[in-house]
């Protein structure tokens, strides 16, 4: 063995791995725990398929105005146009930084200001 009774283990020590790991047991939940979760879980990806397949109304007024949209459409169309407003966003403030750095180096030159 290892000799001094420090942690180190030699090939011959294995069996004290081995009753280590029989000693271990899994972690495990009640049978009727693990129904209630598997009940939940079939019950939230019922909700989240049925709130994807909801219409948004986008009507006025009377129920027989009402134009019904997916969500599954809608989401989309709002991350496109969120993503354009930032890139746009992004354009002036690069242009804007720009032409201040061309008018900087323009009064340099110069020697104006």
């Amino acid at each position: 063995g290892g000799g001094g009774g420090g942690p180190s283990r030699s090939a011959g020590e294995g069996k004290d791995v081995d009753e280590e790991v029989v000693r271990l047991t899994p972690a495990a939940l009640p049978v009727e725990r693990v129904r209630e979760i598997e009940r939940y879980r079939n019950q939230f990806a019922q909700h989240c398929l049925v709130a994807r397949e909801a219409g948004i109304d986008m009507g006025v007024g009377t129920a027989e105005c009402a134009i019904s949209t997916a969500t599954w459409l809608i989401w989309p169309h709002l991350a496109d146009r969120i993503a354009m407003m930032i890139v746009e966003e992004a354009i002036e403030e690069t242009h804007a930084a720009l032409e201040a750095h061309i008018d900087n180096m323009i009064r340099c030159e110069v020697g104006v200001g």
